[in-house]
């Protein structure tokens, strides 16, 4: 009988095929981070956090700082990212100290503002946190003023960016401004295979500067397109979603 040796897994990038033991494979890591997590699932960092809850509230100064409610962990940042939370969830991930944890997070400081609950109770795979009055607005993919995520869906559609078309998909939740929590699986399957990935493309693209006029304000279009990434990534998993 002959015995077959294991063959190792490798993933693509840039002309280039990785496996664990391939030279320069940390490359990976700041370059291709959902590729990264394909060759080391579910890394244990050296340090691990053994918090049961990391649901993180982010704050930009003392005043930020004194909305925060609900008990969560406090996490300054000094400047806006170009992705708002989704940037810091993406830190988050990529340190993988998380793994233990019975849920994960990243939230802001408005969360309060925006949903007006009075506590937060956790349950499920998934919790969403509702935001008030967001109701009358379209799913983020379709707002008609915002051109530019328009294009962005048609752009990912083209290139095949995930295994369905954006423009054709129904939601069967719509989450606003970043304000769920998860279990580790759920985290690390939507880093993995749609944040990470979607960001990576983008970045290559003009798209990736594009603005949109929101309240006033000018943002950057990705922040929107990635609201309505999640939804996405709900509606094509079996996860237990509870909303409050």
């Amino acid at each position: 009988m002959i015995e077959q040796k294991n063959k190792q897994k490798k993933v693509y990038f840039e002309g280039v095929y990785y496996s664990k033991d391939t030279k320069g494979v940390e490359l990976l890591r700041d370059k291709a981070p959902h590729l990264y997590a394909q060759l080391f699932p579910m890394t244990i960092s050296n340090t691990i956090d053994n918090r049961k809850i990391q649901v993180y509230q982010v704050y930009y100064d003392e005043q930020s700082k004194e909305a925060l409610k609900y008990g969560f962990i406090p996490y300054f940042q000094e400047t806006t990212p170009h992705n708002f939370e989704n940037d810091i969830i993406l830190d988050i991930w990529a340190k993988r100290n998380w793994i233990k944890a019975k849920y994960v997070g990243v939230l802001s400081w408005r969360l309060y503002e925006k949903t007006l609950l009075e506590k937060v109770k956790l349950s499920g795979d998934v919790v969403i946190l509702n935001c008030k009055g967001y109701e009358i607005h379209e799913h983020p993919f379709s707002r008609k003023l915002f051109g530019s995520v328009i294009q962005m869906v048609k752009l990912a559609d083209e290139h095949k960016l995930f295994p369905f078309k954006l423009d054709h998909i129904k939601t069967k939740h719509v989450c606003w401004c970043n304000y769920w929590v998860c279990t580790p699986e759920v985290f690390d399957d939507y880093c993995t295979n749609y944040l990470s990935k979607a960001i990576e493309f983008f970045k290559t693209t003009d798209l990736y500067e594009a603005k949109e006029k929101h309240r006033g304000k000018m943002y950057y279009s990705m922040t929107f397109f990635l609201e309505g990434l999640f939804s996405v990534f709900l509606t094509k998993r079996k996860y237990k979603v509870k909303i409050i």
